[in-house]
């Protein structure tokens, strides 16, 4: 792709597909997700449990509620903070917005053709590399949950 530095900085790519990055989300946002992790902290000591999470969450899904729940708790504690909250939802939110905007189909599914011709990435040889890192299994496709496990790893790397 050019620059080496650039090569191997996933924050930048993210930011080439529309990412501002884990801290733009704006305090309108950031209240609003305090109230959903106060309902979902149902004894009210501060830190969401996974039980907590799969009982209080709109997550129907047992294994689906796990792996966000997991997906959130980043420091694998075995709980949820609010700040790991918020930092998940700012990440994710975006994420999916962009993933959808992309996946013209609606089928949860983003093939290589959809990402390199519906990103806002007008360079289509660098918006196919980028999908091909992000293609990290080479099955030329990318599903919403894999495609937010990567979003979301790049996103949070130092």
């Amino acid at each position: 792709m050019g620059n080496k530095k650039q090569d191997n900085n996933h924050k930048y790519l993210l930011k080439l597909l529309g990412s501002k990055g884990k801290d733009a989300e704006n305090p309108e946002k950031t209240n609003e997700f305090k109230r959903i992790f106060k309902r979902l902290d149902a004894n009210g000591d501060g830190k969401v449990t996974l039980q907590e999470y799969i009982n209080q969450s709109r997550w129907k899904d047992e294994a689906k509620a796990k792996a966000i729940f997991n997906a959130t708790d980043r420091n694998g504690n075995g709980t949820i903070t609010v700040e790991e909250y918020i930092e998940n939802r700012t990440i994710t939110d975006k994420a999916k917005e962009i993933f959808n905007k992309m996946d013209k189909n609606s089928d949860g599914i983003l093939t290589e053709e959809e990402f390199v011709e519906n990103s806002i990435i007008e360079d289509k040889i660098l918006a196919k590399q980028i999908f091909e890192k992000m293609d990290v299994d080479g099955k030329g496709e990318l599903s919403l949950p894999r495609y937010l496990k990567i979003w979301g790893d790049w996103a949070r790397e130092d």
